[in-house]
């Protein structure tokens, strides 16, 4: 297994509370109502000009050359970064776009996928509900958003956004309750194609 799913998925599966009931596959569902924008704004890079309001109670931002890292009041925290491919994927050798694998692992038919590509995605999303998730699939004008959630045997809830703009896998983690991550989702929004 790569450095990724060896270290993510095994982590995930070790520290899963193990009272959920894991689902087999991933729920289509809609974003949560829009906010008004709080004052501060993550700018995702990328054709989608994707903006997530951070809501008023992130008070640390740190940004790292590769990773934002943000941490609210309550001592919930979030992190922010480009996935890359050799992250979640053996297979470097595969011609499949990196988005397309990611809808493979979250169950979504690419029609041209090739059967290896498929077993490798197909692994992958053993790994991850192995430590019992909650998936689902959003759109926002056309972008692409795959999300899980997990508790930790401590009781944290764990939460992981996969967002496919373009050709970049902005890859998101939040450990914090649902109302956080429920806030965050209705904070994604396009940005104003005047603005940044």
């Amino acid at each position: 297994m790569t450095r990724w799913i060896g270290s993510l998925f095994l982590t995930a599966a070790l520290a899963a509370n193990g009272q959920e009931i894991c689902s087999g596959s991933v729920a289509e569902a809609s974003l949560p109502a829009a906010q008004a924008a709080e004052r501060q704004t993550l700018l995702l890079a990328g054709k989608g000009r994707l903006a997530l309001d951070l809501g008023k109670s992130a008070v640390t931002i740190a940004h790292l050359p590769e990773m934002l890292i943000v941490k609210f009041a309550d001592g919930a925290t979030l992190s922010h970064r480009w996935m890359a491919p050799s992250e979640l994927r053996e297979d470097q050798s595969s011609d499949l776009p990196f988005v397309d694998f990611i809808r493979l692992v979250f169950r979504e038919d690419v029609s041209d996928a090739p059967s290896a590509d498929r077993a490798e995605a197909d692994a992958v999303w053993r790994a991850m509900v192995s430590g019992c998730i909650d998936a689902r699939h959003y759109q926002l004008a056309g972008t692409d958003l795959f999300t899980y959630s997990q508790t930790r045997a401590g009781g944290e809830r764990y939460h992981a956004f996969f967002i496919l703009d373009d050709d970049f896998v902005h890859y998101l983690d939040v450990l914090g309750s649902d109302s956080l991550a429920d806030a965050l989702l209705a904070g994604l929004r396009i940005r104003d194609r005047a603005g940044p």
